[in-house]
């Protein structure tokens, strides 16, 4: 953490917007854990993720359940193969949460939020900095994000989003590649037929 001493929160992340700036495309391996204290509850999933620029992801949750999260920058899938039920949604609905703008390269994180450093954070570890991030404007997604960044690409290891309620979904990210020129049909979702398209539900990214 002795680098988080010498850089300010504006370097951290100019740093780490320079870094996902030259990103076209990323994927890696994800584990999202889900808490909420008021209830005592506590959910976990893992899975894969795949994004490019502009605006193309895929979330594949392989357990405990399996789901698909899909768009092509256009359309934004939700196909829940447990349940065989699918949800399409106009991705200028969705309201998709920062962090994933962020990650997918649609935002500029100094425009939306203050950020600061946060040394006294359980979360990370040597090598990792931790800044945390306060909107500019409330939102009614969440009260505060935190992405923990390592000190040498500055890439977003983990992030939490944190609601008004105080439940935090955690996000933490391992085996990162960029730019390996992930193909068009990743990020494309044809409805297996039979199962039924239903109308849209907020899902971007929620408890597992």
């Amino acid at each position: 953490m002795l680098l988080a001493l010498v850089l300010t929160a504006a370097e951290v992340l100019a740093r780490m917007q320079a870094a996902y700036d030259a990103t076209d495309d990323l994927k890696a391996s994800f584990k999202q854990t889900w808490e909420n204290p008021a209830y005592g509850q506590t959910r976990v999933a893992y899975g894969y993720v795949y994004l490019r620029k502009p605006g193309r992801m895929r979330w594949n949750y392989l357990k405990p359940d399996k789901k698909s999260l899909v768009s092509d920058g256009k359309t934004l899938w939700v196909y829940e193969e447990e349940d065989a039920q699918i949800f399409r949604q106009d991705v200028r609905d969705a309201g998709m949460p920062a962090a994933v703008a962020f990650l997918g390269g649609g935002r500029k994180l100094a425009d939306d939020f203050d950020a600061t450093i946060d040394a006294a954070s359980t979360l990370g570890g040597p090598g990792r900095i931790v800044v945390k991030l306060a909107p500019k404007v409330p939102t009614a997604q969440f009260r505060n994000l935190v992405f923990v960044v390592d000190d040498v690409e500055f890439l977003v290891r983990e992030s939490v989003v944190v609601d008004h309620q105080g439940a935090e979904n955690h996000l933490a990210f391992t085996g990162i590649e960029r730019n390996t020129r992930i193909p068009d049909a990743k990020f494309r979702f044809v409805p297996p037929a039979g199962v039924p398209v239903l109308d849209p539900k907020s899902v971007l990214p929620q408890a597992p």
